[in-house]
């Protein structure tokens, strides 16, 4: 999936927001450059997984493996 003509190509995500609360963790993610979105540990977006969610970083699973945005990061891969 990550070489030849139909290879994933990797999603330009970046972290805006994390909420951490006793009943959710979530966090507020652009991907590609659409607007952003609030999503919650275990829900899907354009193939990402959220998958953890830490005070300064989440986790996604990808279809090429797991990946790991800082909210300090700026986007990168894909469009954005």
């Amino acid at each position: 999936m990550s070489t030849g003509a139909n290879a994933y190509k990797e999603k330009a995500v970046k972290l805006i927001g994390i909420s951490i609360s006793p009943g959710r963790k979530a966090a507020l993610v652009s991907v590609d450059g659409q607007p952003a979105v609030w999503m919650g540990v275990g829900e899907t977006q354009d193939e990402l997984v959220l998958i953890e969610v830490g005070s300064n970083a989440v986790r996604f699973d990808t279809p090429v493996g797991a990946r790991t945005i800082n909210i300090n990061e700026p986007a990168t891969g894909g469009a954005g």
